[in-house]
């Protein structure tokens, strides 16, 4: 999981921007081995909430609250604009 994202902002591209991020954290908590309850406590959340992240419950999770569980497990996070013309 590694590289940039070519993702762009629009309609349905902010869920496929979720995705991205809830799939880097899945990777983490998998490469960690991590149960939901040490997951949870890792992120900043509740277990009900790592159950939605493991289940791709993007609807669930808006982009910075995703961000901020980056952020608590040490992930930085580098947005990358480019102009769509």
């Amino acid at each position: 999981m590694h590289g940039p994202a070519h993702l762009t902002t629009c309609g349905p591209e902010r869920d496929r921007i979720r995705s991205f991020l809830m799939a880097h954290l899945r990777h983490m908590m998998k490469a960690r081995n991590l149960t939901q309850m040490q997951a949870a406590t890792w992120f900043h959340i509740s277990q009900p909430r790592v159950s939605h992240l493991v289940n791709d419950r993007v609807n669930r999770f808006s982009t910075d609250t995703l961000l901020d569980m980056l952020g608590h497990a040490g992930i930085r996070v580098i947005v990358d604009f480019t102009s769509v013309e």
